[in-house]
């Protein structure tokens, strides 16, 4: 009973000993509150890969695969659900307004000067709205210069809209661009416009052929906040006009449907691992050379980047929990030296070193625990609160800990898990407890004559 006693009034006894709890408050607060926007980054991290890649994908850089073959082979499993071609090629636009001044289109919201590179990606526009949301990207946007004629048949050139052939003569293919690189160019960039196609195409000696192609904006999609990198990089074209570039003719029976991927959707994604799995030995035995991946295992080295980032993170944080943990320590130490004399009456009276021992830890325990629970309660205000100290920040002193305008969205991506409070309560009680044991041990340790001749 005496333990339990002693260790109470040594603890209320030394106010500074407020000092070792706020110590610990502080990092179990930067614990939960980073951690938890962290998990936040992390989640809307896979959500943003998740929606720029398909459930499954069949990749074949080479161009030799036929699409007619590999959706055979697919949809022959009976968890796919669909599949769409895509041809995607890396090439420079040039605007008819700009080709002779030479100059770049503007991302308009940030009125910052960029390239004129593109991720041109050729689809199906039937078979591509049943893997993706490319129909809504669409629909979404309305304006006389942005708005297809047809939301059925998108890349077809309204000839009311389409612009005097000069010196073009083609017959018009159409072009979606991204509502972001239309908006706020000088001249602007709209529907109807001309636009000249620049890349390099391998010939038939293996070599590198230069490529222009004449197109016309047809019309304008928005992916959303969420998926601006998409909007600001991205264009559509109808897959026939990649496959003509690439010397294949659509009204030959026997040209091939040549693709560079192909999009799968499955009726249960939780079974992707396995349906890969399948349809890469399926493909193989059809001699096709490409492979199919999962989302995941295509974008594997970002998504494992951003978890290397958050386990780094974890272990600085834990460094700043072992920092507070050194407070309790020299707290405890101090104590122990100026209670010698009273362990040498406690030893003198019977006291057995386990009974020392337990009075100093049982300190360090209240102190840290006293702590970790105020910082677990201080790290979920600070998350809960977050948008509301930052909006205040910004409108206060013009500064805030998160520029919202950057990542696309109205808020901090915050997720407050169960499992990491108790994590980090877990973790800083065992610090706190190894850091207290060692005052303690040498406590229990001091013999009662030696402590009364310190004394």
């Amino acid at each position: 009973m005496y333990r339990w006693f002693l260790a109470l009034r040594y603890i209320l006894g030394r106010p500074i000993n407020l000092l070792g709890s706020i110590g610990v408050m502080v990092a179990v607060a930067a614990l939960i509150a980073v951690g938890s926007v962290f998990a936040g980054f992390v989640q809307e991290a896979r959500a943003h890969v998740r929606g720029n890649s398909p459930t499954l994908s069949y990749l074949d850089d080479t161009l030799h695969s036929d699409f007619r073959t590999v959706a055979d082979v697919a949809l022959a499993d009976p968890a796919v659900k669909a599949i769409a071609p895509r041809i995607v090629w890396d090439a420079l636009l040039y605007f008819d307004n700009q080709i002779e001044r030479n100059e770049y289109s503007r991302i308009a919201d940030r009125d910052l000067r960029t390239t004129n590179y593109f991720r041109v990606v050729g689809i199906d526009w039937k078979r591509e709205q049943e893997v993706s949301d490319i129909r809504s990207w669409v629909d979404s946007v309305k304006g006389p210069l942005q708005t297809v004629a047809d939301v059925d048949h998108p890349f077809e050139v309204d000839a009311d809209r389409a612009p005097p052939r000069g010196d073009f003569e083609y017959g018009e293919a159409g072009i979606l661009l991204g509502r972001s690189r239309t908006l706020g160019n000088v001249p602007s960039i709209g529907v109807g416009q001309r636009v000249k196609l620049a890349s390099a195409r391998l010939d038939h000696g293996d070599g590198l052929e230069a490529v222009t192609w004449p197109l016309v904006v047809s019309g304008v999609f928005s992916s959303g906040r969420r998926y601006r990198d998409i909007e600001n990089q991205t264009a559509f074209v109808d897959i026939e006009t990649l496959r003509r570039i690439f010397g294949e003719d659509p009204d030959d029976p026997d040209s091939r449907e040549v693709i560079s991927e192909a999009s799968i959707t499955l009726h249960d994604e939780t079974s992707m691992d396995a349906v890969a799995a399948r349809l890469n030995r399926a493909m193989l035995a059809k001699g096709l050379r490409g492979r199919v991946v999962t989302w995941e295992e295509r974008n594997a080295r970002f998504l494992t980047a951003v978890e290397i980032e958050r386990n780094v993170m974890r272990i600085v944080l834990v460094i700043l929990v072992i920092v507070a943990s050194f407070l309790i320590f020299a707290l405890l130490s101090v104590m122990v030296s100026q209670k010698t004399r009273d362990i040498g009456i406690l030893a003198a009276l019977g006291a057995t070193r386990g009974g020392v021992l337990t009075i100093f830890l049982t300190n360090g325990i209240v102190i840290s625990g006293i702590g970790i629970l105020l910082g677990l309660l201080l790290g979920w205000q600070l998350v809960v609160r977050l948008d509301g100290i930052n909006n205040w920040l910004r409108q206060r002193w013009g500064v805030g800990i998160f520029p919202t305008e950057i990542y696309g969205r109205d808020g901090i991506p915050s997720v407050l898990e169960l499992s990491w409070f108790v994590q980090v309560s877990i973790v800083a009680l065992a610090i706190a407890v190894l850091f207290s044991f060692i005052p303690a041990l040498r406590a229990a340790r001091f013999d009662p004559v030696r402590a009364f001749r310190y004394e």
